[in-house]
C-alpha cells in the first residue's frame, strides 16, 4: 500500500522541525501525512519524486492516493564486496530481503532525495530507514554523517527504523535496543532524528502485552537518562490495536512522556475502520 496514514508527531514545541513531521508539511493534522512504502528501487524512488515535482505548484493536502507523498519508507540490507586483497567492504542497499549485487545503494537513494529537496519549491519528502540487517547501521551512518556535516540533510526528516524488541507472533528480534540508539547517537551526535523502534510481530489476532509495554518503556528510560533530547514514535501493527481497545495498554505507552513519544500506525485496514485510528 502506497497511501498509508500516520498517526505519528511529538507534542513537544521544544522539537526540531524536521522532527515535527505535521509541521514541517504544514498539515493539518497527523493523518494528513501520506507515507509511500518499501521504496526500495531506483525506478520506485523516481516516480515518487516524478509525481511530486508535477504537483510542485499545487498547494492542496488531499486524502487522494495519487497526491504528493510526504515520507518515503525504504528498506536498508547489505551487501558484501570484496577487492583484490580479499578486504571486505560491507554497503548498504535498499532491499527487504534478499540484497543483490544489483540493488540500489543506500548513498545513491539518500542523495536523490536531497537533490529534489534542495530543488522542490514546496513538496520536500521525509525518509524513514526500515533497517533489516544490523551490519547495514553502521555504513548507513556514516553516509549520512557525512552528509550532516556538510548541512546537507536540514530539509530532510530522518526516521531511523528497526524492530528490537520482541512482540505478538514475532520472531526473535535481530536487533538490540541499547546498541541501536547508541550507534545511532555517537555516529550522528547533532542530527535530530526521530527513532521508530519498534517490535517484530507475525499474525493478526493478538495483542502487545503487559510485559512489551513494560520492555518498551524501560527501554526508552534508560536511553533518556544517556542522551535527552530523543525522540520516538513507536510503530505498532494496525491489527493489534483493534485488538488491544479493551486492554488499553497502547495508551498507557503513550502517556509516559508524551513530549517524547508517539504512535506510527502500520498495515492495512479496511477504509470504513481508519477513523478509529485518529
Amino acid at each position: 500500500e502506497m497511501c498509508i496514514r500516520d498517526r505519528s508527531e511529538p507534542k513537544s514545541e521544544s522539537n526540531k522541525k524536521n522532527v515535527e513531521i505535521v509541521s514541517f508539511f504544514n498539515l493539518n493534522s497527523k493523518s494528513d501525512v501520506v507515507w509511500a512504502h518499501a521504496v526500495n528501487s531506483k525506478e520506485f524512488l523516481d516516480s515518487v519524486l516524478k509525481n511530486n515535482k508535477k504537483n510542485n505548484n499545487d498547494n492542496d493536502n488531499n486524502d487522494d492516493c495519487k497526491s504528493i507523498v510526504h515520507m518515503i519508507e525504504a528498506d536498508v540490507g547489505k551487501i558484501i564486496l570484496e577487492d583484490g586483497s580479499k578486504t571486505k567492504k560491507i554497503i548498504a542497499v535498499m532491499s527487504h530481503d534478499e540484497p543483490t549485487q544489483d540493488s540500489f545503494p543506500l548513498e545513491s537513494f539518500i542523495n536523490n532525495i536531497i537533490e529534489h529537496n534542495n530543488h522542490a519549491q514546496n513538496h520536500l519528502v521525509g525518509v524513514k530507514f526500515d533497517f533489516k540487517d544490523p551490519e547495514a547501521v553502521q555504513p548507513t551512518l556514516e553516509i549520512l554523517k557525512s552528509l550532516d556535516q556538510q548541512q546537507k540533510l536540514c530539509k530532510t526528516p530522518l526516521w531511523l527504523n528497526c524492530d528490537a524488541l520482541h512482540g505478538p507472533g514475532g520472531a526473535e528480534p535481530r536487533f538490540n535496543f541499547e546498541t541501536f540508539v547508541r550507534q545511532c547517537e555517537e555516529t550522528l551526535p547533532n542530527n535530530h532524528h526521530l527513532y521508530s523502534i519498534g517490535w517484530t510481530t507475525g499474525g493478526d489476532k493478538l495483542l502487545y502485552t503487559s510485559k512489551m509495554i513494560d520492555e518498551m518503556i524501560a527501554c526508552v528510560e534508560k536511553m533518556l537518562e544517556i542522551y535527552e533530547n530523543l525522540f520516538f514514535s513507536f510503530p505498532v501493527k494496525v491489527a493489534f490495536v483493534a485488538n488491544d481497545e479493551k486492554e488499553n495498554l497502547l495508551k498507557k505507552l503513550i502517556s509516559y512522556r508524551p513530549e517524547h513519544h508517539s504512535l506510527t500506525i502500520w498495515g492495512q485496514t479496511q477504509l470504513k475502520n481508519i477513523e478509529m485510528f485518529k
